[in-house]
């Protein structure tokens, strides 16, 4: 998949995005959408929810998403990468864009 500023790829069952993120200043780091992404059941969705808030992890204020894109929890490591787990996959997230994306180009290997 490949759109204006991001492409996905699946290399041996391993879901790798690429986003360009341009208008973001390297020193305002923590503005930015960059992230490490793990996939997470939709069952145990409030499970991890809670256990991250019951270990006092501040969970981020994720992106606004159509509930086709499937849900996420963002929040930070102690050295401040952001992490994200996610209940979708990628052939979730190539059905959502196919419906709804016009500018996403899906391409099949």
């Amino acid at each position: 998949m490949e759109g204006n500023k991001s492409a996905y790829f699946d290399i041996g069952g391993i879901w790798i995005a690429l986003n360009e993120e341009t208008d973001i200043p390297r020193n305002e780091i923590h503005l930015s959408y960059t992230h490490i992404a793990f996939s997470i059941r939709d069952e145990s969705f409030s499970e991890w929810y809670e256990h991250l808030r019951k270990h006092h992890v501040f969970i981020l204020e994720g992106r606004k998403r159509d509930p086709k894109d499937k849900k996420s929890i963002y929040f930070e490591d102690p050295d401040g990468h952001k992490i994200e787990l996610h209940t979708g996959t990628l052939e979730d997230r190539l059905q959502y864009y196919s419906e709804s994306k016009e500018h996403i180009k899906l391409y099949d290997m």
